[in-house]
């Protein structure tokens, strides 16, 4: 511990003493500023004038290692020593020191300044030039430009501005002065202002308007003897400079409008200015055929219009169009416009190759030319796809003498053996001089599939060079004939009857009637056996009947119905109109409390009355009683109890009805045709419901002729309650009202709509359009309100599995005398009949799922396959017969909107683990892109969540400074 003790006093001695000895040194000088800073070797012996601190003590002022006199004023704090002599240039150190140590060190340069060195180019391109001097030996300057007067001096820091020079030759003497006053001249400095510009030619200039990608301009000298030149396209320079002998190359132009602006230098330096470059402005148009391609386009006689067009869409081109046969014939006129539309013959040896020429000018001025060439293959027609007898195929578009050979397929690739091709079916010709034939199909037990192949022998213009020798059509399908047999009972056991005649059965599909086949109580069709669904009306025509008539659908050869006995109850009464006519042919409807889907019919005889037979064991009271006749109003009696008249008279009775029959927007205005007529304005009023909630009624009505018009809203979602009486009082706003709504088409893409107001009663509406009929029926209390339907036949636009099996989508819409749509519980059932292609769909394909029916909620979800799926147990009827080419099938909805045949989505979206689900909702699939490619978008988002907490996490320990260590 002693020894611990003195060292640490031993230490502390030697800290003191240390600080004591350096408090008791002196500073050694420090220099702050001296001058000059250069020397001039060419001078005799100047002083150096040091500014520097700590000069009290004894000095020595060391130049270039060599000690110098010097003298010291230490209340200044400044040295004058004299600066030893140097013949060359170069720089030296100098210091001052004392005893206590060394200054900073300071560097002394010595210069030649025996001349200016002033470098002045010989010409100027510029009427203004800065010139700056850089000598280190002198600090001031003054100048005299040509004869002007010599100028005052300036600091050397400031460059001679000389301004407005005029072209041609110019002198500059200059003269410097250093910090001692010593005073040199420069000799006069000689130089030229040309300030006049090149100008250059463009030659090999494309038109204003060009179809060429490749751009080769070749530049030349018109004034100024440029050497090279820049240019720039569409403001863009380019990367360096292009000698005047070397052409402009642009290549691989995208289509659009260019402008081209070149300078040139010349060999002096003076550019050409931006103001007046060499400029041209041009645009590459593509004036292609949009329909060309390598492989020439097939067109069908008569059946589809091949319109041509170029994607320039300007008004700067005329574009003329022929269209010419393999003879070189011109077929029909010149046409002109920016599209042309091509549709082939239909008669006479039509078939074969034509070409599209087509020719652009633009300035009078052939600009670009092109041709497509089509394919006519000659075709074969027929009545029908679906086959139960024979039928003719009619050839049209090859010479009328060409030999044709006719063959049968069992598929599109392989050929049938010879010997068994009459198991499909066999050729007739129809007669001797025609072409055309007839086929006979075999009898078959099942649904047979064919195609037809006919092949050209000696017709010039079809070849198998150019592909139109040969046709194959198809599938066709032979229906075998089959027995239906539908066997009747009661609750007793089988029916007897004692006349034929008393029982009938009415098939809907094939319109058939057959009468019951006594003593065996069954009735017995020949039909198609097309493993559809056929639906059946049994009526009894005994009067009063003994069974209730009924209406049912099958899909099997043999079915056993049990009909019901009429019952001791009944519902009779009579109908008249408001002037207390009376009215037969009424339908007369009753259904009890509570039901959705039964109702029992009659209709009025030729005295007006009528009698409504009900089952065994009918409730007694709760009934609703419904007339309706073509031209009345509905009407309604509720709470009405059996075996009691119930009578349509007095405020019961039918009233003749108005019905809006036209409700048409043209332009500004929506035309409104009623029948009967309008008379008046009074006699209408419409309001208007708009999605923005500014809902109103029309003040301005005008009428005209029979005709109402009013002003189209300015809104893009719009429905028109329109309330109009023609019939009673012809005011709508008292008595009798007929409604109608007219909702704005949800889709710019209908084809073609109609409206019709139908009330509890129900009814039939239909749209016909491209020889396809779909149609919509209410039944009795299908719905619980008078609503409006509409009906739209809308075009596809996108290829989508959804709607693949109908040629158009459709939409249905029921709107209420309010504007909105009716919900499901206002709809008991309504029966859709879709119109489908014989040859895409086959017999049995919709009941054994090979194609299916879809409803979505609106047009977009019906093309992203987010449908739902409507079961096969709704169908009612399928006719895979129907005109031979067209079919219908007929199914039950209680809720509408948009409906399409299609297939299910051959895409599905990814999950996490495969599955496989079956049920009536169809989501997702082939008409929209994947969120995530194989990965399950779920996972995405619960790894994002995860990160997420982890950071928050993450933040809160950090903020609170809690650390975890293992």
């Amino acid at each position: 511990m002693s020894f611990i003790y003195a060292l640490k006093r031993l230490i502390m001695s030697m800290s003191i003493l240390l600080v004591l000895t350096c408090l008791a040194q002196a500073e050694p000088p420090v220099i702050q500023d001296f001058y000059p800073k250069t020397v001039n070797i060419n001078t005799s012996q100047s002083a150096l004038v040091i500014f520097a601190e700590n000069l009290s003590d004894p000095l020595t002022v060391v130049i270039n290692g060599e000690s110098v006199p010097y003298t010291k004023d230490v209340e200044l704090e400044k040295i004058t020593c004299t600066i030893p002599p140097m013949e060359t240039s170069g720089s030296v150190i100098f210091t001052v020191q004392n005893i206590d140590g060394i200054s900073n060190e300071k560097i002394l340069t010595y210069a030649d300044c025996s001349d200016l060195n002033i470098q002045l180019p010989s010409v100027y391109p510029y009427k203004n030039i800065d010139i700056t001097l850089n000598n280190d030996c002198y600090t001031q300057y003054k100048y005299k430009l040509d004869e002007n007067a010599w100028s005052e001096f300036k600091g050397i820091e400031n460059p001679i501005q000389l301004r407005d020079l005029e072209d041609g030759p110019h002198s500059l003497i200059i003269i410097g002065k250093d910090s001692v006053n010593n005073q040199l001249s420069s000799e006069p400095k000689l130089f030229t202002i040309n300030t006049t510009e090149p100008e250059i030619y463009l030659h090999n200039l494309p038109q204003t308007l060009t179809t060429q990608h490749d751009i080769f301009i070749t530049v030349t000298a018109k004034t100024g003897d440029p050497v090279e030149y820049l240019f720039r396209l569409n403001g863009i320079p380019s990367n360096e400079m292009i000698s005047i002998t070397d052409p402009i190359n642009l290549t691989s132009l995208d289509e659009g409008v260019y402008t081209l602006c070149v300078t040139s230098v010349n060999d002096l330096g003076v550019w050409q200015s931006l103001e007046n470059a060499a400029c041209h402005t041009w645009e590459i148009i593509d004036l292609a055929i949009a329909h060309n391609s390598i492989t020439p386009t097939e067109v069908l006689a008569g059946t589809k219009s091949c319109v041509y067009t170029t994607n320039y869409t300007g008004e700067n081109v005329i574009f003329s169009w022929e269209v010419h046969n393999e003879n070189g014939d011109q077929i029909g006129d010149t046409a002109y416009g920016e599209s042309f539309s091509f549709t082939p013959p239909t008669t006479g040896a039509y078939a074969g190759l034509y070409k599209v020429s087509m020719a652009a000018k633009a300035n009078g001025q052939d600009l670009y030319n092109d041709e497509a060439t089509v394919k006519v293959p000659f075709t074969i027609e027929t009545d029908q796809y679906t086959i139960i007898k024979d039928s003719i195929f009619r050839v049209k578009g090859t010479e009328a003498g060409a030999t044709l050979i006719w063959d049968i397929l069992a598929n599109e690739n392989d050929l049938m053996e010879v010997e068994n091709s009459e198991l499909i079916g066999r050729w007739e010709r129809v007669d001797a001089s025609s072409l055309n034939m007839t086929f006979y199909p075999a009898d078959v037990d099942k649904i047979t599939n064919f195609w037809v192949r006919v092949s050209v022998e000696d017709d010039l213009d079809l070849t198998e060079e150019n592909g139109l020798h040969q046709l194959i059509t198809g599938p066709y399908n032979i229906l075998p004939m089959a027995e239906f047999t539908i066997i009747l009972s009661d609750e007793n056991g089988l029916i007897s009857t004692t006349t034929n005649n008393d029982i009938t059965v009415h098939d809907m599909v094939l319109l058939k009637n057959q009468n019951l086949t006594s003593p065996e109580s069954k009735v017995v069709f020949e039909l198609p056996d097309s493993g559809g669904t056929y639906r059946f009306s049994v009526k009894d025509n005994r009067v009063p009947p003994v069974y209730m008539e009924q209406t049912f659908s099958i899909n099997s050869k043999e079915t056993t119905v049990v009909l019901q006995h009429v019952g001791l109850d009944t519902i009779v009464g009579s109908v008249e109109n408001t002037d207390g006519n009376i009215l037969n042919n009424v339908q007369v409807a009753a259904f009890p409390m509570g039901e959705k889907y039964v109702s029992y019919k009659s209709q009025t005889a030729a005295n007006g009355k009528y009698t409504l037979y009900l089952p065994e064991l009918a409730p007694i009271d709760g009934w609703s009683v419904i007339a309706g006749m073509e031209g009345y109003a509905s009407s309604l009696k509720t709470n009405q109890q059996l075996n009691s008249e119930i009578l349509f008279s007095g405020t019961d009775a039918l009233q003749s009805k108005t019905v809006i029959t036209m409700v048409e927007p043209m332009g500004d205005k929506i035309y409104i045709r009623a029948n009967p007529i309008f008379t008046a304005s009074s006699q209408i009023d419409v309001y208007r419901i708009q999605a923005d909630g500014k809902n109103t009624y029309y003040d301005e009505i005008n009428f005209n002729n029979g005709l109402i018009t009013i002003a189209t809203p300015n809104v893009t979602d719009y429905t028109l309650i329109i309330m109009a009486d023609t019939v009673e009082n012809g005011d709508p706003d008292t008595g009798y009202a007929a409604y109608h709504a007219y909702r704005k088409n949800l889709s710019d893409r209908v084809l073609k709509r109609v409206d019709s107001t139908i009330d509890i009663f129900g009814g039939t509406i239909s749209l016909t359009n491209e020889n396809q009929t779909m149609k919509v029926t209410v039944p009795v209390n299908g719905i619980t309100r008078t609503t409006t339907l509409t009906l739209e036949q809308i075009e596809k636009t996108t290829s989508c599995n959804a709607t693949s099996g109908s040629d158009y989508i459709y939409a249905v819409h029921a709107t209420s005398s309010q504007g909105k749509s009716l919900a499901s519980g206002e709809i008991n059932q309504i029966l859709i009949s879709l119109p489908f292609n014989l040859r895409d769909i086959q017999a049995g394909d919709l009941e054994n799922g090979i194609w299916f029916l879809y409803r979505a909620n609106s047009l977009e979800d019906m093309e992203a396959h987010k449908t739902e799926l409507i079961p096969v147990t709704n169908i009612l009827q399928s006719n895979y017969l129907g005109d031979g080419k067209i079919g219908y099938v007929t199914f039950l909805v209680d809720h509408l909107s948009v409906f399409a045949i299609g297939k299910p989505a051959d895409i599905v979206p990814p999950t996490s683990t495969p599955s496989v689900i079956l049920n009536d909702s169809d989501d997702g699939g082939d008409c929209f892109i994947s969120v995530a490619k194989g990965q399950d978008f779920s996972m995405v988002v619960l790894y994002g969540i995860n990160l997420l907490l982890i950071l928050i996490v993450s933040v809160y320990f950090w903020r609170k400074k809690i650390v975890f260590s293992v």
